[in-house]
């Protein structure tokens, strides 16, 4: 399996603002999930997942990649439900790579999806490259060794799922024998 390292994403944006972008992205959809929570946990306001849900999510992924056009996507494997045998993946991550692999194709290209999007000036877009993480057959790999420390910084500020006890387990599972960490 080749390693190869991550391709601009689109007319040479700077490593900077393509990482802002994505981050931006990011917080609107820990904003989205956040307002679908329960109310003083009494159940849910409307199903978090349901089909509605996803066709809102599907429109929304849909809208940014129309608007930022570009040449390659990042997501979650929308498949696994299990990871190498190891830990269930979570539900809103195979519901992210699912709504963002459906826009990716066909729904970003087909002028007949989301129509109001057009209406409001963007274009249609066709994704030239989709990458996916968190799959039981990668097609590749990534030598994450230098942005290993930061990788397991930014879990740990996740407190409700991760302590410092699982860092000899992030290691384990992500440096390879050569001691290169692998993704």
């Amino acid at each position: 399996m080749p390693t190869a390292s991550l391709p601009d994403a689109r007319r040479a944006p700077s490593r900077t603002e393509v990482r802002q972008r994505q981050t931006r992205i990011r917080l609107r959809e820990v904003a989205h999930d956040r307002w679908l929570v329960p109310e003083r946990g009494r159940g849910l306001n409307r199903p978090r997942h349901g089909s509605e849900h996803l066709r809102e999510l599907l429109g929304r992924v849909t809208r940014e990649i129309r608007e930022f056009q570009p040449f390659a996507v990042y997501t979650h494997d929308p498949e696994p439900v299990i990871i190498n045998n190891s830990f269930v993946n979570h539900n809103d991550h195979r519901v992210t790579g699912l709504a963002t692999v459906d826009a990716v194709y066909p729904t970003a290209r087909d002028r007949l999806n989301f129509p109001e999007h057009l209406a409001a000036g963007l274009a249609t877009h066709k994704v030239r490259e989709l990458y996916l993480w968190g799959a039981n057959q990668p097609t590749f790999t990534v030598d994450i060794t230098p942005v290993l420390d930061a990788k397991i910084e930014a879990l740990l500020l996740h407190r409700s799922q991760f302590t410092d006890e699982i860092v000899p387990y992030i290691r384990e599972r992500w440096v390879d024998a050569q001691g290169h960490a692998i993704e």
